[in-house]
């Protein structure tokens, strides 16, 4: 999924003996590291590789939210199901999408609790995101059923307005 750069050796065939560096035009020899991209066929040579994965890390990626619909504690406090859209850096923390949440739907930190899927613990607020442009968390009102309470008290969440 996404270009994931693969570190391989170059092997020479009974066409060529070799392979050019996508970027810098380099000659990539038998017996040479290499790094290729399967989804766009680019091969690059450790420097550049180097250079890429660091300009990589860089650009900005789209991360789907998914928020499961949460019953409250009282009738009509509950939220229903919603997704959002955020725009952060590949290498941001859990902690800087939450931020970014707040800032675009008014989504308090302090009631976020970000998923790698619905089963899994809350990622904590310094760990890395580690995923690809268009890749879906999963949200969860902190607290448990309080959170939903809380949600319903805070109109739910910026009230809708998501994907």
């Amino acid at each position: 999924k996404g270009h994931a750069l693969e570190a391989k050796t170059v092997a020479g065939s009974w066409w060529s003996t070799s392979k050019t560096c996508s970027s810098c035009s380099a000659t990539l020899t038998a017996g040479t590291m290499r790094h290729s991209c399967k989804a766009c066929g680019h091969h690059l040579c450790p420097a550049c590789a180097s250079q890429r994965s660091v300009a990589m890390l860089d650009e900005e990626i789209t991360l789907t939210v998914y928020r499961a619909a949460q019953p409250g504690l009282l009738p009509g406090m509950g939220v229903d199901e919603d997704a959002w859209q955020a725009r952060v850096p590949r290498r941001a923390t859990a902690g800087a999408l939450k931020l970014k949440l707040q800032e675009l739907y008014g989504l308090p930190v302090a009631l976020q609790e970000l998923r790698r899927d619905a089963d899994s613990p809350p990622l904590q607020n310094f760990e890395a995101l580690k995923y690809d442009d268009g890749d879906v968390l999963y949200l969860a009102a902190a607290g448990g059923p309080m959170g939903g309470l809380a949600a319903g008290l805070l109109g739910g969440f910026g009230g809708g307005g998501g994907v």
